[in-house]
């Protein structure tokens, strides 16, 4: 429905609005009468999951459940718990030793000691992945990359998601990330990693028909013999399944006037996903069965381990080593961490809370944001964290939860039994993040809407501080992976850059064994900055770095745009470039500078800044 039909969307958003004063005038919302509950998801048109969910976000706007306001703790001269309206929080990086014993934390490298051990346990899972193909991944743009790929126009592109859209060579083949993903996973149950493996495709209304495509394609396995499609080299297999999709729906949004619209619809974030996965705990049909039958015909039960990831992050997975100490432990949620670097300026870190009115003493653990270090004037501090001298490694959230089933099931009903179904999703409501968009009218003008949106670790923190509380213990526990491990398990594709140094660089290669990239220098992060949107493009950026060597570099910034095919990048580049159009560097060295090459005759750029002058003049420094 669009404004092109404004007399029907004036009588849809005012019958939407009258109806949702009506809840409003109950308090909580949810004790509004079942009948108004339900006419209210039929008019939105909303499965049980995504109303749920909406909900939820607007109960906690109502009630001002906006995220909870921090001051970042700045050493030991300050010891207060709380400054004025703001709470304090110790980052894991300097907090006060004592606390640290609240943070049930185990160290990725510390288990691989007992790896023998984890991966026999492992051996009882049934894997349950949920790779999150929601979003389009807009900040990366792909058209044309996609185009050529498919030998297409760029106006019949369709795009979906970043794991069904960008694509690694295989044997001169391209598959699609999201394929690739599958093809592990088929792998590693074939290896007797796991039990089982369970799919689930996590998809939106712009993702799901490119979700659906991969599984009809035939299935790149070793013994598929009768050339069978995904879907049914999955339906005949005694240890693949296939449950059913998890939907995100885009969601009503406020206009200015504080009225609900669907003049324009958004997504609600990823807290969705954690909802999902506590809901799966409790209602029925909404998880699989961890059950599968032997060949005597008796039934054996299985461990069911649900995995959210990001869904373009071929390393979005946990090897068996994680899952089996989550099995060996009795772990019913653990979230992945890992070690801050210097790429992760701007991302969520754990720290922890002391709760003044809980009813015990028992500290919480929650994830610092960039926009609240803004909020309380310590962005400096917060991008520092974990990098200064005589501080702890920080720790990075990488948006990897796994679910223990068998053990959460019993504490979730525990926990319904106390305060109610409503009660425990009050209780896992995340903090509401108002998130105000302008958006084009057909008119030519603009407005402004909110959307109300969540992140998923506030799902699960909100639940572990509200059974630290009540309960007298976590009941979310932590496995943080060091920097030389990091990509094992955290390579999110956040721009072009990302795609092309993961796939197309010698920085990583791809292992068609293990179905996952390997990290050919894990013990150095690269950062980079390219902050013109020329980078933005995949198919600029695959141009721009064709044959470049990136294994030795550490930071790369561009201001401009120059292309870079043929070189050698090590340690540290900063190039400033005032042309009109970018510029070939090789040519421009190889016309006025002298420089040594490497083994493939490629000139070496060693810890250089690079100006490049609007008359093509080139100095370095």
């Amino acid at each position: 429905m669009s404004e092109k039909d404004p007399q029907r969307l004036h009588s849809f958003t005012e019958e939407m609005n009258t109806l949702f004063q009506n809840i409003l005038s109950y308090s909580p919302l949810n004790l509004a009468p079942h009948e108004l509950l339900v006419r209210f998801q039929e008019f939105l048109g909303l499965d049980d999951l995504n109303f749920s969910y909406f909900m939820i976000l607007l109960h906690k706007k109502q009630s001002s459940g906006k995220s909870i306001k921090y001051k970042i703790y700045e050493g030991e001269a300050d010891n207060s718990s709380s400054n004025g309206n703001l709470t304090t929080a110790y980052p894991v990086s300097n907090a006060p030793e004592e606390l640290l014993q609240f943070l049930p934390v185990a160290d990725y490298r510390g288990l691989l000691e007992n790896a023998a051990l984890y991966r026999e346990q492992a051996k009882r899972a049934s894997l349950w992945p949920q790779p999150m193909q929601a979003g389009l991944g807009s900040s990366i743009e792909r058209k044309r990359y996609l185009a050529e790929k498919l030998n297409i126009s760029e106006s019949q592109v369709q795009l979906g998601p970043k794991g069904t859209d960008l694509f690694l060579n295989c044997d001169d083949e391209n598959i699609s990330l999201a394929e690739v993903q599958i093809m592990r996973a088929i792998e590693e149950v074939a290896r007797g990693e796991w039990k089982e493996v369970v799919f689930s495709n996590v998809v939106s209304g712009e993702t799901d028909k490119a979700m659906q495509a991969i599984w009809q394609k035939r299935a790149r396995v070793a013994d598929n013999h009768e050339n069978l499609s995904y879907l049914d080299y999955v339906s005949q297999s005694q240890s693949l399944r296939l449950f059913k999709q998890i939907y995100q729906s885009y969601l009503p949004t406020f206009d200015a006037t504080g009225a609900l619209t669907i003049a324009r619809m958004a997504p609600g974030g990823h807290a969705i996903f954690g909802i999902s996965a506590i809901r799966a705990a409790f209602l029925e049909g909404e998880r699989p069965e961890a059950k599968n039958s032997s060949s005597d015909g008796e039934g054996e039960d299985f461990d069911l381990v649900g995995v959210i990831s990001n869904g373009e992050d071929l390393s979005g997975l946990p090897d068996p080593v994680m899952v089996g100490y989550m099995l060996q432990n009795r772990l019913p949620i653990l979230m992945v961490t890992t070690e801050k670097t210097g790429v992760d300026l701007k991302g969520g870190q754990l720290a922890l809370v002391k709760e003044r009115d809980a009813e015990n003493d028992l500290p919480s653990v929650t994830i610092i944001e960039k926009a609240q270090a803004e909020e309380s004037g310590q962005l400096k501090l917060f991008e520092e964290l974990g990098l200064r001298s005589g501080d702890r490694p920080a720790m990075f959230n990488t948006n990897m939860a796994l679910f223990n089933y068998r053990e959460l099931e019993g504490k979730m009903k525990k926990l319904i039994s106390k305060v109610g179904m409503d009660g425990l999703l009050e209780i896992v409501a995340p903090d509401v993040i108002e998130n105000w968009k302008t958006q084009k009218c057909d008119n030519g003008g603009t407005n402004k809407f909110l959307q109300l949106e969540g992140a998923m670790g506030s799902v699960l923190l909100n639940l572990d501080r509200y059974w630290r509380e009540h309960f007298g213990g976590p009941i979310v526990n932590f496995i943080n992976v060091d920097s030389y491990y990091r990509t094992n398990f955290f390579s999110p594709i956040k721009s072009a850059f990302d795609y092309f140094m993961q796939f197309h660089s010698d920085r990583f290669s791809f292992d068609k064994r293990e179905m996952r990239i390997k990290n050919n220098r894990p013990e150095s992060a690269l950062s980079a900055s390219l902050a013109d949107p020329f980078y933005q493009d995949v198919s600029n950026v695959l141009e721009a770095f064709q044959n470049c060597s990136i294994l030795g570099l550490d930071h790369l910034s561009i201001e401009g745009t120059v292309l870079l095919q043929g070189l050698t990048l090590r340690g540290k580049i900063k190039i400033i470039s005032s042309t009109s159009t970018p510029q070939h560097l090789r040519k421009l060295l190889l016309s006025g500078q002298t420089c040594a090459h490497d083994d493939e005759g490629r000139p070496i750029l060693e810890n250089l800044t690079i100006s490049i002058a609007s008359d093509n003049t080139l100095k370095l420094h």
